[in-house]
């Protein structure tokens, strides 16, 4: 079954890697121009399934942060200062507050990486209304989490540091479930996504489907 397509603009989120914050604008915006990967990045991808070869790895944008059994995929560090969006960038950032999130991937190499998140809320300061999980090292590969919970949308993009590949994984179906009541600043999703090619083959060797779990929590609001 063909997954969605990505909420996220494919272009700006290439350039996380220089600068977080175009991808979190495109994000944010939940529109724009969302077109197709091109065959020019498809055809790196393929490098993905050999950087993803880091069976059983577990890292963190944060050296001090051990490992999360599997099975928890626990958040082990709580969002603090440094997980803030910061301020004076090319973006309003007054809505968004620090936040961290954790990504467990199952199948032959069990993966889990935890990171930095910026917590979008809404104008009241009540309720999380979206979840950015920014890039996190593992190996050569860097993984991010966007949750949208007004849409019910959500995704995973893998981006390989040595060749600037990127893929972006959508849900396999219609996410159910995917919300964040007023008040609740943390919780788990059940990831199932499959690759996004635009109508374009992928590379032999890439991964076609990625299965596992995120967890998010958030820090305080945003003074409003």
């Amino acid at each position: 079954m063909a997954g969605r397509r990505p909420i996220v603009d494919i272009d700006q989120v290439s350039r996380v890697h220089d600068e977080h914050q175009p991808a979190i604008r495109a994000w944010l915006a939940g529109g724009g121009d969302r077109r197709r990967l091109t065959a020019l990045a498809l055809s790196g991808i393929a490098a993905l399934a050999v950087a993803c070869g880091t069976s059983g790895a577990s890292a963190s944008a944060d050296g001090d942060v051990p490992p999360a059994p599997a099975a928890e995929c626990a958040i082990l560090q709580p969002p603090g200062p440094r997980d803030a969006p910061p301020p004076g960038g090319e973006i309003d950032v007054a809505g968004q507050g620090p936040g961290r999130f954790r990504l467990c991937l199952g199948g032959p190499s069990p993966l889990s990486v935890e990171g930095t998140a910026w917590c979008s809320w809404d104008a009241a300061r009540q309720s999380v209304v979206a979840v950015s999980g920014l890039p996190t090292p593992a190996g050569t590969v860097d993984y991010e989490a966007f949750l949208q919970f007004e849409t019910g949308g959500y995704e995973v993009h893998l981006t390989d540091r040595t060749s600037g590949v990127i893929a972006n994984y959508v849900p396999r179906s219609d996410p159910t479930g995917i919300g964040a009541e007023p008040g609740q600043v943390s919780g788990l999703l059940p990831v199932d996504v499959v690759i996004f090619t635009g109508g374009e083959p992928a590379p032999p060797g890439a991964p076609q489907a990625l299965q596992g779990r995120v967890r998010w929590a958030c820090g305080d609001p945003p003074a409003t």
